[in-house]
């Protein structure tokens, strides 16, 4: 294991080029945004649709940070990290064995763990681990607290969200951004993106399109042979990144009042070398025996298609996406494999050990709903949803050469699983006009979860036996609701309190290696109190949250101050257990928590 190690840089920007082909672009771009002044000192307004319906980021009686297109570009945000330490509540870690591929979890109001934030580019559900390239992004939406009646299992801590630029019928544009620096200890980095936009047919297709490469250089180097000694080589410049990928769009107006918009959109990134020192923080030098090219890759693509159809008396709308994940991690775990074939007598020489990790995560989803327009105090909406996602992954330690030791086998452990989950939701909120100023609204989600589990293990740590497990397919439904009272004390001042119900649904553990440690858990389980059988899967876990809070606006929208106060309860927690003896671990469901804030 290692201590990851963020670098100083000197960042020297050589070029920033930015050509449009139309117009003034600061006045599309209000538009296109869906933002707008009232006076040339008012703060910038910025419209969401966290609720599924369109409105003013002030208006919405919810914890929420929007970044605007226009706040993106000022800022220079091109990934997670560069806007996820302005956001607050909102805190992230690196849980993955390369640091940057897979790993990063996000948690809002304390509340982390693995599927607790909903990630969303538009309206498909995608992976909170993901990283989007910011590129033709018209804004960020972070909503803090459950969402679970509007947006489902995933996001009983919030929600985030990434709302796409759509093609737009007015005029031919785009622009082009070149960035070069150069890092300390590494060398000199690339960052090159651009957009157009393109009117084919007037007021009735459009297509819009965007492409990015970016290069981050490695600043750590590795030095080969025994620590012992000096290096026989040195390899410079690991745990460098390169980013590529883009998407395309159209938007297609055959009526009025009727839009199809299909898009797809592709990233993969690849990464040279593990980001780690392995003693102290200020050492960048990795010393290995061997060169097994540490490092991965993470490749992902989302197709999909957003009907969208407005009537006098509401809107109506059917999104559809598939999206497609695949990584591929490589670890040297040969320190690991010397630790087991060394005794107290006999240190043998080392047998170089990597380790694959390999992931697909497949998933559809589809939802319908319709918001309504209604004259009067009343306003409904209302939708369904499924979603069927399949996770095939595969886990190989091997120690080539290494079967004269480990019983005539060089595969030490393998974990071949797949597990394949069905959502059906259906779900709604009403809200009715009890004065002028006071509105109240509750809502509801119903769910049905289903899912099946398939496990190979195999390797010297099972036995050197191939086993094979199914688990019984598992099955949960229940009831997520929402009760809000919303309060204008003024045209500019909101008050607000309410309460709501988030979830997560349950899953299975992997097989734990049999049998005494080091090598085995049986121990540590015994210690525990518990048997493989009674850990094989975990339940779902559920919090409610209360809060309270305002948002107000000022001098003519010059000043704005919003505020919030909340008490979340936490029951059945799920919780990473460590097994010490044999270094593993599993899921488990245990106590419970209080955050506030």
């Amino acid at each position: 294991m290692g201590t990851q190690r963020s670098v100083p840089s000197s960042w020297i920007a050589l070029a920033l080029l930015v050509t449009s082909l139309a117009a003034p672009p600061a006045a599309a771009q209000s538009t296109a945004t869906g933002t707008g002044r009232s006076g040339s000192d008012a703060l910038e307004e910025v419209l969401v649709t966290a609720t599924k319906r369109t409105e003013s980021v002030q208006d919405v009686p919810l914890s929420i940070t929007a970044l605007s297109a226009i706040q993106l570009e000022s800022k220079g945000v091109e990934q997670f990290f560069d806007y996820g330490t302005a956001i607050p509540n909102l805190s992230f870690g690196i849980g993955a064995s390369d640091g940057t591929l897979s790993g990063r979890g996000i948690a809002l109001r304390g509340i982390e763990g693995s599927n607790t934030t909903g990630f969303y580019i538009d309206d498909t559900p995608v992976l909170e681990t993901l990283d989007p390239h910011i590129v033709d992004i018209t804004r960020i939406e972070v909503l803090r607290g459950p969402q679970g009646t509007l947006y489902g299992a995933e996001s009983m801590g919030g929600t985030v969200r990434l709302i796409t630029e759509q093609p737009s019928f007015k005029a031919l544009d785009g622009e082009v951004h070149v960035l070069g620096s150069d890092t300390e200890h590494g060398s000199f980095n690339q960052l090159v993106e651009g957009v157009v936009n393109v009117p084919l047919v007037p007021d009735m297709l459009a297509l819009r399109a965007s492409a990015f490469y970016e290069f981050d250089d490695g600043y750590f180097d590795k030095g080969l042979g025994p620590e012992t000694a000096p290096p026989t080589a040195t390899l410079r410049h690991l745990g460098s990144m390169k980013y590529y990928g883009g998407q395309i769009a159209l938007r297609f107006e055959p009526v009025s009042g009727l839009a199809v918009t299909p898009r797809i959109m592709y990233q993969r990134t690849n990464q040279d070398g593990s980001p780690y020192s392995y003693d102290t923080a200020t050492n960048l030098m990795q010393r290995e025996v061997f060169n097994l090219n540490p490092g991965g890759t993470d490749k992902w693509y989302l197709a999909s298609l957003t009907i969208n159809y407005t009537a006098p008396f509401g809107s109506f709308v059917s999104s559809t996406g598939y999206f497609d994940r695949k990584t591929l991690e490589l670890e040297d775990d040969t320190d690991v494999t010397q630790f087991f074939l060394t005794t107290p007598t006999t240190t043998p020489p080392p047998i170089a050990s990597p380790i694959t990790r390999e992931q697909d995560l497949r998933r559809f989803a589809q939802e319908v709903r319709f918001s309504s327009t209604f004259q009067g105090p009343v306003q409904l909406l209302v939708g369904g949803f499924y979603s069927d996602s399949t996770r095939p992954r595969d886990y190989e330690w091997t120690a080539p050469g290494a079967s004269p030791v480990f019983a005539s086998t060089d595969l030490l452990l393998s974990f071949i699983d797949s597990r394949n989950a069905k959502e059906y939701a259906l779900f709604g909120d009403v809200s009715y006009e009890l004065l002028p100023s006071l509105k109240a609204t509750v809502g509801v989600r119903w769910f049905r979860d289903t899912a099946t589990f398939h496990q190979v293990t195999d390797g010297f740590f099972f036995g050197g036996a191939q086993s094979i497990y199914d688990a019984p397919t598992s099955s949960e439904s229940g009831f997520t609701p929402k009760y809000l009272l919303e309060y204008k004390v003024l045209p500019d001042v909101l008050l607000y309190a309410g309460a709501a119900k988030g979830f997560r649904e349950g899953g299975n553990n992997i097989a734990l290696p049999p049998g005494p440690p080091p090598a085995g858990c049986d121990q540590d389980l015994a210690n525990l109190g518990v048997t493989a059988a009674s850990i094989a899967a975990f339940k779902s876990d559920n919090l409610w949250n209360y809060e309270a809070g305002f948002k107000s606006s000022f001098m003519d929208r010059r000043f704005t101050l919003n505020g919030a106060a909340f008490s979340i309860d936490w029951d059945k927690i799920q919780q990473a257990v460590h097994l010490p003896l044999c270094g593993y671990g599993y899921t488990g469901n245990a106590g419970r928590a209080r955050s506030t804030g």
